[in-house]
């Protein structure tokens, strides 16, 4: 399962730490191209096309099977759209029509215009998915397609309830632009002679697709001179622009829905199948790369650039029993106050490698955490389980604050508070929660697991951190730290605020911390190759902050110019 050995210096008494790095948790992407399976998919593709009767007024030249419809719906609305008064110049482009509209008859044997009409669809489906979704392999989506029959949206619905992407915002402005942009991948991949003409067509008939949907099932789809008749009179390009028609969303997802529900067979064989590891790894690492842009924007710029930046990176994890960003912030302070700099340095920007790095860092410490307080969770669990909380270890482990007090309930209302915004059932626990902890206790306490959650993340010192972070009275103390973060409600905290946190902070501070500080300053002898490496590095480093802030500083003096018309200069952190 990938479990490597605690650390000597995290080893509890029960030696039930599962650790897991990128070594023991390695990506298991279906990165390879297996020909039964896209010969499948092509066989299907090919199937779709012999259902399509077309007038002889069509042709089949640019009826992909891609749109926001089922595949042979779509087929005759693109070949609809590519020859309603196709301008010259596309015209000029378009391949020459499959023989016999792509369909075939008795036992012929498939000719390459055929071949090349189905692989073309196959490429545009491919692309319409994976460019929807991130971090979504070639493989997996040719699976989800072929479970959906190639309908693209049934599809999609396929992979938002397998990734549980259930906060998913199906009519939101970044769906909206995702959508647009898959249809014109598609189109690209498809090689359409003018990808722009057929989103916009998609567009404007997005506006009433409920609408047209019931004309069309009123009458046989053989009859494509009245669905011709019914789809121009709902696509007019006469004064249309793609910058000022809005694609429409809510019908289409309805009408993917019906479809979905209708056919009850559709993506069973999926639930055997979990999501794909490198696919989770990297959504759940963009969503704690997001939640360090938060903590940026919260930290007040003097010390950020002064102070905060180093332990940040060192030791500002986002696991905790706060939110993310609140942990973020308050290990970020904690780790400066007891392992400080030997040597202040003052910088201007954060390199976007080592914010990624430290968000690595703090994945595979909630990672190994869950796995070593529940000991039947396997990483892919985890994984599943930390998406559906956004990274929140209050929403994902249930059974976090069992370990505190009765007098520190805020932390358990705030949990609650948290579970009811992540999408939950009425009595706060979410239904992910009840799937994979329902019925098991923690194997181990909530110590163990910041143990070895420090240890997977590189923590200089796992003991102090374990220590910081599960004691009750810490936890306490983290309680008042809360607040006064959640206090700002999101906004930039002060000076005054940053002092308070501190104060209440310095209590905490423990014995291994403080022996750990005393080892620091004993000077440490390192090889004279190891020290070449190092100058090297920071040479690189020291060029690349020189670059950014001075293309920083002209762009703001520029803008401040034109704009503004006041010179001025503002320190900008970039990711």
């Amino acid at each position: 399962m990938g479990d490597t050995p605690a650390s000597p210096a995290v080893t509890s008494s029960s030696s039930v730490s599962r650790i897991f790095e990128p070594r023991t948790l390695e990506d298991d992407f279906h990165l390879y191209e297996k020909k039964d399976e896209i010969e499948a998919t092509l066989a299907k593709i090919e199937g779709i096309y012999t259902r399509v009767k077309l007038d002889k007024e069509l042709v089949l030249g640019n009826g992909f099977c891609f749109g926001l419809l089922d595949p042979v719906t779509n087929i005759l609305v693109n070949t609809v759209i590519s020859k309603a008064k196709s301008s010259p110049a596309a015209a000029a482009a378009a391949p020459p029509p499959p023989a016999d509209g792509g369909r075939r008859r008795g036992k012929r044997k498939r000719s390459p215009a055929d071949r090349d009409m189905n692989q073309r669809s196959h490429d545009s489906l491919i692309a319409f998915l994976t460019c929807l979704f991130p971090y979504l392999p070639n493989a997996e989506a040719r699976a989800y397609l072929y479970a959906a029959d190639l309908d693209p949206l049934v599809a999609a619905l396929l992979v938002v309830d397998h990734r549980r992407m259930r906060r998913f915002g199906f009519s939101s402005g970044i769906t909206v632009a995702a959508v647009e942009a898959a249809l014109r991948c598609a189109a690209v991949a498809a090689n359409h002679p003018d990808p722009s003409r057929l989103v916009l067509a998609w567009k404007l008939l997005s506006h009433g697709l409920q609408k047209f949907v019931s004309e069309i099932e009123s009458i046989n789809k053989s009859d494509t001179a009245t669905v011709a008749r019914h789809v121009l009179s709902m696509v007019n390009f006469n004064g249309a622009s793609s910058d000022t028609t809005k694609l429409e969303l809510k019908e289409p997802w309805e009408l993917a829905e019906r479809r979905l529900h209708d056919n009850n067979t559709i993506g069973k064989e999926l639930d055997l199948v979990p999501p794909a590891r490198g696919a989770m790894k990297r959504m759940l690492l963009a969503t704690i790369h997001g939640f360090y842009l938060q903590a940026l924007a919260r930290l007040p710029t003097a010390e950020l650039r002064s102070r905060y930046h180093r332990s940040m990176l060192e030791g500002g994890y986002c696991y905790g029993p706060l939110d993310p960003v609140s942990n973020i912030i308050v290990n970020t302070v904690w780790y400066d106050q007891n392992f400080p700099a030997s040597k202040q340095v003052t910088l201007d920007m954060i390199s976007t490698t080592c914010l990624w790095r430290v968000a690595a860092r703090s994945l595979y410490g909630l990672v190994s955490f869950l796995c070593t307080r529940y000991q039947n969770m396997s990483p892919d669990q985890a994984l599943q389980q930390l998406l559906v909380a956004s990274a929140n270890l209050q929403v994902a482990d249930p059974n976090l604050f069992d370990d505190v007090p009765d007098k520190d309930s805020k932390l358990r209302c705030s949990a609650d508070t948290d579970r009811m915004q992540t999408g939950q059932g009425s009595d706060g626990t979410c239904e992910m929660q009840r799937e994979a902890v329902e019925g098991s206790t923690p194997s181990a306490s909530v110590i163990e697991g910041y143990a070895a959650a420090a240890t997977a993340a590189f923590h200089c010192n796992p003991l102090a951190q374990k220590e910081f972070l599960g004691s009750s009275d810490a936890v306490s103390k983290l309680r008042v730290a809360s607040e006064v973060l959640h206090l700002q409600d999101g906004h930039p905290l002060s000076y005054q605020d940053l002092e308070f946190l501190s104060m209440s902070l310095l209590k905490c501070s423990s014995s291994t911390s403080k022996s750990c500080q005393e080892e620091d300053l004993a000077p440490t002898k390192i090889k004279k190759s190891l020290y070449s490496y190092i100058a090297q590095c920071s040479y690189r480093f020291w060029g690349q902050h020189e670059r950014v802030t001075t293309m920083v500083k002209a762009a703001l003096d520029k803008f401040n110019e034109t704009l503004v018309g006041v010179s001025s200069f503002t320190h900008f952190y970039f990711s």
